[in-house]
């Protein structure tokens, strides 16, 4: 460094000579590389536009056009990004190599600064090389990292300190992306070229996209029909997608638990949970309710009552793993139920739709009560086996439902004594308690007079 400023002449040839023993073959190779590349490019460009005309015409299908394209997309993916490299150091090279002086100029600058600068940083890092982790005999993790100067290349200056791949993973995110859309950008303007105009070239992709979304539905309606067909079938199918669910929960729950943890230090963090959780809301306000044509119920009550087949039949089997997911199921079910049901009848009184809505599940559920007990009558009507087993179940539910009633009295009764509001509750009980029976009462003295008129 102070030879720099010692003998600026000498140092300028000393860089030059570096230069050209470090760039002198290498970019030869890289030249001839990058020209390569730029044929090949070209090549999947014609490749590309004659797919488009062969799947248009009807010579090639659609499926052996897919399979085609994704194969010329990644290898155009993979020349984009190291012809970018390439340029990228040639570019270098050819300032490096066009200008030493500069480099005097930029010691100069910086000589005397107080603190570092970003733009100090990219103009006198050549590249910065991180070494693998080690573990040493005292169980720290150590991690070497080499500074390349722009002006020493060949003279790194090593540290030691952790890393983190964060900000590499992202960095590689953003330009796959971008290259993504290069692709994109240059598939279309290579359709326009060979067709002569946009609105010829957008009317094509449409017809592509239409004829892959009549594919892709063709394909979904045959799977659900094997699957209405071929209960093994079926099961499998719902098997995979429950697995498929299970995997993209489980990552976008570590990827949350992350998010979260990092917000608690991260402001940028702390923003992009505040906008999934706006994005969330947005959604749930904007969510229609799914309107099904009856073909659609049919469908889907014929697959339900072939999954429900098939867990009874586990249940049987002895399968305790599915019968203890099946009464866990059934609790929190239950318990979601009798939540809503409370929370209707608090904002009955003063809400009308919550009202209406209490009004229609109270009708909905007597339906319902009343279809199930028209059909245990039937059977009993015919199975005494079963008739008992009804018997002995409504036994067993009186007995502890009575139980526990009596217990919530005589709990209630020894709260009164001392507690105004417990007996302003027992007060209550009692007086429905009274017109319940009245009611009973009233409906035998009516039976009774009907049976003797009858």
């Amino acid at each position: 460094m102070r030879h720099a400023f010692s003998d600026e002449g000498q140092f300028i040839a000393d860089l030059q000579k570096k230069f050209a023993e470090r760039t002198g073959d290498k970019h030869i190779e890289e030249r001839k590389e990058l020209k390569d590349i730029e044929n090949r490019l070209l090549e999947l460009g014609r490749l590309s536009r004659g797919l488009y005309e062969k799947n248009m015409s009807g010579v090639l299908s659609d499926m052996m056009f897919e399979n085609m394209m994704k194969e010329y997309d990644a290898e155009m993916r993979q020349k984009e990004g190291r012809k970018a490299e390439l340029e990228s150091s040639i570019r270098q090279a050819e300032a490096e190599t066009s200008d030493p002086q500069r480099f005097i100029d930029l010691l100069k600058k910086y000589r005397e600064c107080s603190y570092v600068t970003n733009q100090m940083l990219y103009a006198l890092i050549d590249r910065i090389e991180v070494h693998a982790a080690e573990n040493g005999d005292n169980g720290q993790r150590s991690q070497r990292i080499d500074v390349y100067f722009s002006f020493l290349p060949e003279t790194p200056a090593s540290i030691t300190g952790g890393s983190t791949s964060e900000e590499t993973d992202e960095d590689k995110r953003k330009h796959d992306a971008e290259i993504d859309k290069r692709l994109r950008q240059k598939r279309r303007e290579d359709l326009i070229a060979a067709v002569g105009s946009e609105e010829e070239a957008d009317a094509m992709v449409e017809e592509v996209k239409r004829r892959r979304l009549e594919h892709d539905h063709e394909y979904q309606e045959r799977i659900k029909k094997r699957m209405e067909e071929d209960e093994v079938f079926a099961e499998e199918m719902n098997r995979k997608k429950k697995e498929r669910n299970r995997r993209g929960y489980q990552k976008k729950k570590e990827k949350w638990k992350e998010l979260v943890a990092r917000a608690e230090t991260d402001s940028e963090a702390a923003k992009e949970i505040e906008k999934i959780r706006q994005r969330n809301r947005g959604r749930h306000q904007k969510r229609k309710p799914r309107v099904r044509t009856p073909e659609q119920r049919e469908k889907e009550n014929a697959q339900q009552k072939i999954r429900y087949k098939i867990q009874r039949q586990k249940m049987k089997e002895g399968d305790q793993e599915l019968i203890d997911k099946y009464q866990v199921q059934m609790k929190q079910q239950a318990q979601r139920k009798k939540d809503r049901i409370n929370e209707l009848k608090e904002k009955a009184p003063t809400d009308p739709r919550a009202a209406e809505e209490l009004a229609k599940f109270r009708a909905s559920q007597k339906a319902t009560n009343e279809r199930m007990k028209a059909k245990i009558e039937a059977r009993v009507a015919v199975d005494p086996d079963y008739a008992e087993y009804i018997r002995q179940r409504n036994q067993e539910y009186n007995r502890r439902h009575s139980a526990k009633r009596s217990e919530k009295l005589r709990d209630l009764i020894e709260r009164a004594e001392t507690d105004p509001g417990a007996a302003k509750e027992l007060s209550e009980l009692r007086a429905k308690n009274r017109e319940k029976t009245r009611r009973r009462r009233e409906r035998l003295k009516a039976e009774k007079a009907a049976a003797k008129a009858g």
